[in-house]
């Protein structure tokens, strides 16, 4: 299986989810490790493995494995190898192609708000965990502090109201993929102001907390893009 990478998500301990496009059927794909395993910051291009947004990568054999809402998950059975590239101009193509207008078209009716700004489903409930929103107006950035540390979030439209929504796109952080960088915090939202289009990668992570009856599939924005012709890439600026 051969896809474009279209979201490197930061998670909670310095790991990475990846998610992308299947190159043959255009549908989104989560490649995952036998046995719920993790993909550690190595598996990024900028510490020699093969993920970066826009990169086509060949995942070699998989194996299905849908559970609600997760549809999109497939089990690696070989080791990914990068076979090349998008222009920016073809992955906004590829992301617009598919994107919806709001979130409950991506998600289903199951999305519901949780709490004053929160968004989510419960657990085992949600008919994708993966899409491309192309958000109905204006996209703000906050970064703000909270007991537990500093988190960055996305004014995001959710049918009449605006939610908050937490954003993982690992661009956003310093290289542990764990602490967000006021530069590159700066850069995107400065971005964002331009005025021009802008699309939303989308999902809803892991039901949290784990074994739990009341945990919630929350959403999160995964990654952010605009279509300025220019593919901001993780590893543009550590250099």
């Amino acid at each position: 299986m051969s896809f474009v990478v279209t979201q490197l998500t930061r998670m909670r301990d310095g790991h990475v989810c990846v998610a992308g496009i299947d190159t043959v059927t255009g549908k989104h794909v989560r490649p995952v490790l036998p046995g719920y395993g993790r993909f550690a910051a190595t598996s990024l291009a900028r510490n020699g493995g093969a993920f970066e947004l826009g990169a086509v990568v060949d995942l070699g054999p998989t194996r299905p494995r849908p559970e609600q809402p997760e549809t999109e998950d497939v089990v690696l059975m070989g080791q990914p190898t990068r076979q090349g590239e998008l222009s920016p101009k073809e992955l906004w193509a590829l992301l617009d192609r598919g994107a919806e207008g709001t979130l409950e078209a991506i998600f289903g009716p199951a999305l519901e708000k949780k709490g004053a700004r929160a968004c989510g489903t419960a657990s085992g409930q949600g008919q994708a965990s993966l899409g491309v929103l192309r958000p109905a107006g204006p996209v703000r950035l906050q970064m703000l502090e909270f007991e537990e540390g500093t988190k960055i979030k996305a004014t995001v439209p959710f049918g009449a109201e605006w939610i908050s929504v937490p954003v993982t796109d690992v661009r956003l952080f310093e290289a542990d993929c764990i602490t967000p960088s006021c530069v590159r915090f700066e850069r995107m939202s400065a971005m964002l102001s331009s005025g021009r289009s802008v699309l939303l990668a989308v999902g809803l992570a892991r039901a949290w907390p784990v074994n739990d009856p009341t945990a919630v599939h929350w959403l999160q924005v995964n990654g952010v893009f605009v279509n300025d012709g220019v593919l901001w890439r993780d590893q543009d600026d550590r250099d």
